[in-house]
């Protein structure tokens, strides 16, 4: 088995569909959450851990942005904001995208991931892990098409997983940086707070695709 130099937890906020004007988001985010060294990636999900007991939780409840309310989320960002990782992201206005081709659901979802890690240059010798709740055969399929991309050529992603939010802590961490960023960014979203402020230190790139 390959050591791992790096883990990158990877969840969204939105969804991928295009009937802007049946429910679906104008807005779509991918949250990369990366880690240098598996210690690094270990402190964080135990120091998640520890809050939980500290908040009364089970370890089964998840920490999910758009359940959370505003002083779980000032809890939860205080927390995390001691921790050695790295943000990468990034936000796509969907009315801006006009290629026929990137309106359906699956291959706009592999683009923009596709993209993030893409753009991250210095990923290497990486775990990827990636929400695989909700509809698994759609992420299924997007993945390995990420996959054959990614590693084309360069060999730069060794591993690229599907993990239920449940059974991770750091995939519920990227999902908390995913609702963060989106409420940062969403016009229609009255955000109470900036999340983002907290974790500036950790914010290594937000891209903007409008």
């Amino acid at each position: 088995m390959p050591k791992y130099q790096q883990l990158i937890f990877i969840d969204d906020s939105g969804d991928p569909g295009f009937k802007l004007n049946r429910g679906s988001s104008q807005l779509f985010v991918i949250a990369c959450i990366i880690f240098d060294s598996p210690v690094s990636a270990e402190y964080t999900a135990a120091s998640l851990k520890m809050l939980k007991e500290q908040m009364g939780w089970k370890q089964e409840r998840e920490f999910k942005f758009h359940r959370a309310n505003d002083e779980q989320k000032k809890l939860f960002f205080n927390t995390i904001k001691k921790c050695e990782f790295k943000i990468r992201a990034i936000v796509v206005d969907k009315n801006k995208i006009v290629e026929p081709n990137l309106k359906k659901s699956e291959s706009f979802y592999s683009y923009v991931i596709e993209k993030v890690l893409d753009d991250y240059k210095d990923m290497h010798l990486a775990r990827i892990s990636l929400d695989g709740s909700g509809n698994r055969s759609f992420r299924k399929k997007s993945t390995a098409k990420i996959r054959q991309a990614i590693n084309k050529g360069n060999h730069r992603m060794i591993d690229f997983r599907l993990v239920d939010s449940k059974d991770s802590v750091l995939i519920q961490l990227a999902d908390m940086v995913a609702g963060a960023i989106m409420a940062k960014y969403d016009k229609n979203k009255h955000l109470k707070h900036d999340y983002l402020r907290m974790l500036k230190a950790q914010t290594e790139d937000i891209g903007i695709l409008r």
